[in-house]
């Protein structure tokens, strides 16, 4: 390499940084030095560069800064071959403290350094308005941190490798946001999900979907409709419970958000509705335990349903009362007995009676609608002594009395209930039926 071409050269050099002029460093007794690698016009000591100093290598780098014991130490400026710049302290040779880095596609590093490497608190700028400030460790994020994204959105909380681990929260452009736990980048635990149009979703994560148990609301504070289950995929599988703003009320399975399965439909006005559901629609009922319903079809028929019995009876004759008894001697229940009250209820029954037909003739045979009169006979028996005869319970009870069975303290209850329905085409039945019993009879 040419001394007097290096000499122009080193003349006309325009130096990054203040002071590293060739007049500036002529006043400090500069001296210029040329290998095939290198050329370094600068100070020296004890034959190593110490002091000021300028470095130009041969593959294009350069270096403006304080040298000591030939090692660059201090403040200084670097220009890598790769177009990247870095300006901050040295130590050893290496950038340590705090220092500025610059790449050549203009991301920027602004934060401490150790012996070459980003660690310890820094920020960085990257393209498009993406930044993140927080800590670093070996050139990479790492630990508590605040990163927004080009797009807006913005995670506050902890970091690993560029990558959000463990608890933090994320504000999201579109009005969103979620705290809780992150497993590489992913919601992953235990997690809170706001949106913007005010629902909330309060339960667990994997992999960033909704998964295990959760509660979902449309709104937080307000009733409104919710979801208490299990998810799957970000979605309701397995039981749940999905209560309505207005009462009503599911229970029982999903899939894919669907009821689907088994489940249970409960309304506001008390009515169960049970069975088999296929993608929201219940496709088979399953009949409970419930009291047993009387209904008029339209084709003269009157149908009395139990769970495993059915009686039917047409009605023939217009204006014609068929009475149809039901016995039943299964309910027994132990209460002493009481005449006047006996004669009470007894008396009460033929008030109901007649209340029937008071009904039949008062309302107007053309119209529709369903007339009933009900009536509760209670018959209460007690024997004291059971070696009693016939004439006797007569002589004690009285000639009117009902027959009474000769038993110990046997008490029987029978509870009856009658009542008259007019039917669409104006048949009338009288049908008198106990409350429980194990079969029917005609």
């Amino acid at each position: 390499m040419n001394y007097q071409t290096v000499w122009e050269q080193i003349k006309v050099y325009e130096p990054h940084c203040q002071d590293f002029h060739f007049l500036d460093l002529q006043r400090v007794n500069a001296k210029l030095t040329i290998t095939n690698n290198y050329i370094y016009y600068g100070q020296f000591e004890n034959n190593q560069r110490h002091g000021k100093g300028i470095l130009l290598q041969q593959n294009g780098r350069k270096y403006e800064g304080q040298w000591q014991h030939d090692q660059k130490q201090g403040y200084g400026w670097e220009f890598l071959a790769n177009g990247s710049q870095y300006e901050g302290n040295y130590v050893t040779g290496k950038p340590h403290g705090q220092g500025k880095f610059i790449w050549a596609n203009g991301e920027v590093y602004e934060g401490q350094w150790n012996q070459g490497v980003k660690e310890g608190q820094g920020t960085w700028h990257g393209l498009n308005g993406e930044q993140y400030q927080g800590e670093w460790s070996n050139n990479i994020a790492f630990g508590y941190g605040e990163h927004i994204q080009s797009n807006g959105d913005r995670y506050v909380g902890h970091i690993k490798g560029w990558l959000k681990n463990g608890e933090g929260q994320e504000y999201f452009s579109n009005g969103d946001m979620y705290q809780g736990n992150y497993l590489n980048g992913k919601p992953h635990g235990y997690g809170e999900y706001y949106w913007s149009n005010g629902a909330v979703f309060q339960g667990y994560f994997k992999d960033g979907l909704r998964y295990g148990k959760g509660i979902w609301k449309r709104r937080l504070d307000s009733p409104t409709d919710q979801y208490q289950g299990e998810y799957d995929e970000d979605k309701k599988n397995g039981y749940g419970i999905y209560k309505w703003s207005n009462g009503n009320e599911y229970r029982g399975a999903f899939i894919n958000d669907y009821k689907h399965g088994y489940g249970e439909m409960h309304y506001v006005d008390g009515m169960v509705l049970k069975g088999n559901w296929e993608q929201g629609k219940l496709v088979s009922e399953i009949k409970s335990n419930s009291p047993k319903k009387t209904q008029s079809s339209l084709n003269n028929h009157m149908k009395i349903i139990d769970n495993t019995h059915c009686f039917n009876k047409s009605c023939r004759n217009k204006n014609k009362y068929i009475e149809i008894q039901f016995d039943n001697n299964n309910q027994v229940q132990n209460n002493g007995y009481n005449d006047s009250e006996n004669d009470r209820l007894s008396n009460s029954n033929l008030d109901g009676e007649n209340s029937n037909k008071n009904v039949y003739k008062q309302n107007n045979p053309s119209t529709s609608q369903t007339h009933r009169t009900t009536k509760t006979i209670r018959i209460r028996q007690y024997q004291k002594d059971k070696s009693l005869s016939m004439s006797q319970q007569n002589q004690y009870y009285g000639s009117s009395s009902p027959n009474r069975d000769i038993s110990e303290k046997n008490v029987k209850q029978k509870t009856q209930t009658k009542f008259c329905i007019r039917t669409s085409d104006n048949y009338y039945l009288q049908i008198r039926r106990p409350k429980i019993h194990s079969q029917y009879c005609n």
